[in-house]
């Protein structure tokens, strides 16, 4: 099964995985105490440990297993599908960017969050001093951590792309997560996690024995509602919005930067669609074939034009069919694209 994962995925998986057991051994057990999570962490901008190439090292870090199973199972449920369409160059360059874009709007959040508490100890002080002040505060020691913001951007690619692809969503998690939205006691948050560890554990099961009677049960304990991707990612947006404000409660999740990945992750589709849109309208009318009226003569050109064509781009597909797609050159797959749009 591991074999027929995606490069891309199958390699953030693996580099997010290794990273986890450095950081574990760094730190005694505990990787948010590991030096390699202080340098790599995204620290506030304004911190003396701030790197610009934390945008890009934290996403690489979590803050255990819990943690990294439920961003690496997103990852790979969703990502291998995206990766497959779109291909792992486009791929790549999406997940890194819509993690770069959540730990920019995390630094925005953070940046309003840290001024208005400092103009609340410093009243009289103006902009500049409160920058200075947040420069060197005792508040910049926060930093974020995790694959959420780039797993969120996966996400809604998967939701724009299959909209109406069935997904099966345990309930008896979502009730907790709304519980736990509710009702901010320590002990429903202890339960949900038990309950997301059960759920990764019944996943591993059902890879090892899919129709065995205990892997059955233990789907029934979860009651797996199918639902259409789109309205599961709308969901993901409504819960994380009605989360926001728990942060104020001392929740750690990072809720505006999981939002963060899918607002940029939502701005590069829609600019890539807008872009091959553009793209196939001048293709079009740069290669329509038009057959001239009532001329015998150009009718023949035109059909023997027709004909070369057709022959050309059977070939095409007949090396697709025995080589698969990669194996065409640039011309080929050129000439198949225009083939596509020739009226």
């Amino acid at each position: 099964m591991f074999r027929n994962i995606p490069i891309v995925t199958k390699n953030l998986l693996i580099a997010n995985f290794v990273v986890l057991l450095i950081a574990l051994l760094m730190g005694g057990g505990s990787p948010e105490h590991s030096s390699l999570t202080e340098w790599g962490a995204l620290h506030f901008f304004l911190a003396s440990d701030f790197n610009p190439l934390q945008f890009i090292t934290y996403q690489f870090l979590h803050a255990g297993w819990s943690h990294i199973l439920g961003n690496m199972f997103a990852l790979w449920m969703f990502g291998c599908m995206i990766e497959e369409t779109w291909g792992p160059k486009k791929f790549f360059i999406y997940y890194i960017l819509c993690g770069i874009g959540a730990g920019l709007c995390q630094e925005i959040v953070q940046f309003v969050e840290f001024y208005f508490v400092a103009i609340s100890q410093f009243p009289d002080a103006d902009f500049n001093e409160v920058i200075a002040i947040l420069s060197r505060s005792d508040l910049n020691g926060a930093y974020t951590i995790g694959a959420s913001g780039a797993v969120y951007g996966i996400l809604l690619a998967f939701g724009m792309t299959f909209p109406k692809r069935v997904i099966g969503v345990p309930l008896t998690i979502v009730a907790l997560i709304l519980l736990d939205l509710v009702n901010t006691h320590p002990a429903i948050e202890g339960v949900l996690s038990l309950v997301n560890n059960l759920f990764f554990i019944a996943i591993f099961i059902s890879f090892v024995s899919p129709m065995s009677s205990f892997a059955r049960s233990i789907w029934r304990f979860f009651f797996i509602k199918p639902l259409e991707a789109r309205w599961c990612v709308m969901g993901y947006i409504v819960l994380e919005l009605l989360f926001i404000w728990k942060f104020q409660l001392g929740d750690t999740y990072a809720h505006m930067a999981h939002l963060g990945g899918m607002f940029f992750g939502f701005l590069m589709i829609m600019f890539w669609r807008f872009s091959e849109e553009k793209k196939k309208k001048e293709t079009a009318s740069k290669y329509q074939w038009n057959k001239p009226a009532n001329d015998t003569v150009n009718d023949m050109e035109y059909n023997a034009r027709k004909k070369a064509r057709q022959e050309e781009i059977d070939h095409i597909l007949d090396k697709i069919r025995k080589s698969g797609y990669d194996s065409l050159s640039k011309d080929e797959k050129k000439r198949l694209f225009e083939a596509s749009h020739e009226q």
